[in-house]
Parts: C-alpha cells; sequence; structure tokens
C-alpha cells in the first residue's frame, strides 16, 4: 500500500507545479490587461511592471528578482498558447497590446499594428552582400555574367543585417519590372505625405532563404523579384510558373546610389503574358498602368529617384525596348 502512495507523490508535485504556473501566469495576464486597458497604448513589460508599482498593485514578491522579465515570458506564452483568439497582441518587438483595441477607430493608426514572429524572423534572415569594389565606379548597368560570375567565391556571402558593411561591400537587392506587351507597367505609392512620384518596380533585399532549386546559380535573386511582386501585386496578377525560363529575366546589375548608402540593384525583367492583366492593389500602391516607353521617356521628370535611377541605365543599355526578354549582354538576334 505505501509504495502506491509514493507512486504517486511525482504526480501531486506536478499537479501542484502546474497549477502555481497557471494561477502565476493568471496573476500577470489580468494586471497587464488592466494597465493596457488603462493606458490605451502598446507598453513593454517593464512599463507595465512600473505602472502596476506605481498605482500600488504590485504585490511585494511578485515576478520574482526580475518581474519585468517575468512578465515578458507570461504574456508572450500567452500569445503563443492563445494565437488569433488571444487577450494579447505583440505590437512590436517587446511591445505589447490589447486585441480588443485594435478595432478601436479612437486611437492613432500606429497603436493599432501587429508584429508576427515570420515578421521578426524575417528581419533577421541573413542578407546576401557582395565585395563590389571593382562596379563601384559603374555608372550604367552592369552585365549579369559579371556580377554571377563571383557566386561561388568569398565576394559574394550571406550577413546578419545588423552588421556593419565596409564601404567596397554592398547589400544586393532584387528590383523587378513588369512589362507587358512592349509597355512597363508604373504606378503611385500613397503616404501619410500624400501620393509619390511614379515608381516603376518592386524592391526588396535578397536574403538566405531565397534560393529554390530553379535559381540557386544566381542566389535566390530572382526568385526574390518573383516573391517581391507577389506580395505586392496580389497572388491572382501573374501566372509564374516556368518563370525560370522564359517569363523572368535579369537584364543587370547598376550601383544604385539613390537611398544613401550605395547597394546592389538587381533589375529583373517579367513578362506578364497578359497584356490587359487586372492589377491587384495593395500596400498603398494607386494608379497602376501600362505606359509606352516613350510616355515614360517624356515623364522621367515624374519618375521618383530610383526608377530615373533603373529606366535611365536601361535605356542606355540599349533594353528600354520592351517588346522581347532580351537580356544586357546576350546574343541579339
Amino acid at each position: 500500500m505505501a509504495r502506491v502512495v509514493l507512486s504517486f507523490v511525482p504526480v501531486i508535485k506536478d499537479s501542484l507545479r502546474l497549477s502555481w504556473s497557471i494561477r502565476t501566469m493568471s496573476v500577470h495576464r489580468v494586471l497587464a490587461e488592466s494597465i493596457l486597458r488603462e493606458q490605451r497604448r502598446p507598453l513593454s513589460a517593464r512599463e507595465i511592471v512600473e505602472s502596476a508599482r506605481a498605482s500600488g498593485r504590485l504585490r511585494d514578491g511578485f515576478g520574482g528578482q526580475s518581474p519585468a522579465r517575468s512578465m515578458d515570458a507570461r504574456l508572450s506564452e500567452s500569445i503563443r498558447n492563445a494565437g488569433s483568439e488571444g487577450t494579447f497582441v505583440r505590437h512590436s518587438p517587446g511591445r505589447f497590446f490589447l486585441r480588443e483595441l485594435l478595432a478601436d477607430p479612437d486611437l492613432p493608426a500606429a497603436f493599432r499594428r501587429t508584429y508576427s514572429p515570420a515578421q521578426r524572423a524575417k528581419q533577421k534572415e541573413p542578407r546576401l552582400v557582395m565585395a563590389a569594389r571593382s562596379f563601384l565606379e559603374i555608372d550604367g548597368l552592369i552585365p549579369p555574367r559579371e556580377v554571377l560570375a563571383l557566386v561561388d567565391t568569398d565576394n559574394m556571402q550571406f550577413r546578419d543585417p545588423t552588421e556593419a558593411l565596409p564601404p567596397d561591400v554592398l547589400a544586393v537587392w532584387a528590383f523587378v519590372i513588369v512589362t507587358g506587351g512592349g509597355r512597363l507597367l508604373t504606378f503611385r505609392k500613397s503616404s501619410k505625405r500624400g501620393t509619390r512620384r511614379k515608381a516603376l518596380g518592386f524592391s526588396a533585399p535578397v536574403t538566405r532563404d531565397d534560393p529554390t532549386l530553379f535559381d540557386r546559380d544566381s542566389l535566390g535573386i530572382v526568385e526574390r523579384g518573383l516573391r517581391t511582386i507577389r506580395v505586392s501585386l496580389g497572388p491572382t496578377s501573374f501566372t509564374v510558373e516556368g518563370h525560370g525560363t522564359a517569363v523572368a529575366k535579369l537584364d543587370g546589375f547598376i550601383v544604385s546610389r539613390t537611398g544613401g548608402r550605395p547597394i546592389l540593384l538587381a533589375i529583373i525583367r517579367f513578362e506578364t503574358g497578359d497584356h490587359t492583366a487586372p492589377f491587384s492593389r495593395r500596400h498603398g500602391i494607386t494608379d497602376l498602368r501600362l505606359e509606352d516607353t516613350a510616355n515614360v521617356s517624356n515623364g522621367m521628370h515624374l519618375l521618383d529617384p530610383q526608377a530615373e535611377e533603373v529606366f535611365r541605365a536601361l535605356t542606355g543599355a540599349g533594353l528600354a525596348d520592351f517588346d522581347s526578354l532580351e537580356t544586357f549582354g546576350s546574343p541579339k538576334s
């Protein structure tokens, strides 16, 4: 009989430990919910604890020696376990808010955004960089073969995006333009300051997650371009099957100097194959239209700096005729 009783001791201990954990989590949640509802703005775990202490609601010994760290852990665990049905949301790295307040129109829009683990992982994803000393003085389009010849060398690497880069090492970005029927897609991006100047392409940094079986020779540069337009224009705008051969082409590279620190911009041309395809509107993108090259050239003053930089490079290389997918440096028929 004694043996049977003793066999239940670990179970009792585990049950007590679980009960204590649930009770502790509940205390943290109730306290955080109360503070966030009163403050009506996203707060860090430390700010929640300090506000609770200032209002006299923080008991002695709450959270052990690190109450802020304990609060952060409990709220993070609550968000992870409850998912989209939970009381709390992560507003930004290290800051929390109440889900119920996301729909409150009286709060600033900046308070009502959320931040997901996928975004956090993407920010930390190593990005493609290149030692580009030999290209820094080139103003025009650089043939793809001259850059891609360095893929298997130490000149091209994936590095932590927070790492400071030497002046001659440039981050590699994909810049994809969309063409159809010999015309070029132009658009505008709206912002709080109003509608911006006309843009020609969609850009994003190339990361370690981008290379696929079909795009390893270019370290995922073309694939990054295609992913970017799918996100920007919607998955129904284009058919991307077979993009490794006839749909998307890498026209070349330029050293872009319009955004402060120079970057190596890979210019990718994507032919829709449907000249009247309806384009989706996402992320504040407006005024989408397919324009003749002559119209774009005559309205150069309407382009944003990077769009003008790219268009001049393509024109200088004889690639502003979008009737074909011939790339810079390829034999002319």
